[in-house]
């Protein structure tokens, strides 16, 4: 288990397996910012991640996988605006949208 920030941004596929030992990070901010894409699978793996969770290169997310992203323990950032993806989240989390800001 990796403590503290994580940068991957060169990173630009994820695999289910891939992101259930990422989740894993811990305290400090896990980047992913090469990622395009998130499949459902990935993104429940970050369910219980503890820290903040950066995607910013999201280009596009299926409702399930923003819902997942919507329920993560932390901070997720990234702009797209999760919460319009996941249409009505369950229990919205903080979320930071770069592309609208507040």
């Amino acid at each position: 288990t990796h403590v503290g920030d994580l940068d991957l941004f060169g990173l630009n596929s994820l695999t289910e397996i891939a992101a259930k030992g990422l989740s894993m990070h811990r305290d400090g901010e896990l980047c992913l910012g090469g990622l395009t894409s998130l499949s459902d699978e990935c993104a429940k793996a970050f369910e219980n991640h503890k820290g903040s969770l950066r995607l910013l290169g999201l280009t596009s997310i299926s409702q399930s996988a923003a819902q997942s992203l919507l329920r993560h323990a932390d901070e997720v950032r990234t702009e797209l605006d999760l919460k319009k993806f996941a249409e009505t989240p369950e229990d919205p989390r903080t979320c930071v949208n770069f592309a609208d800001p507040f």
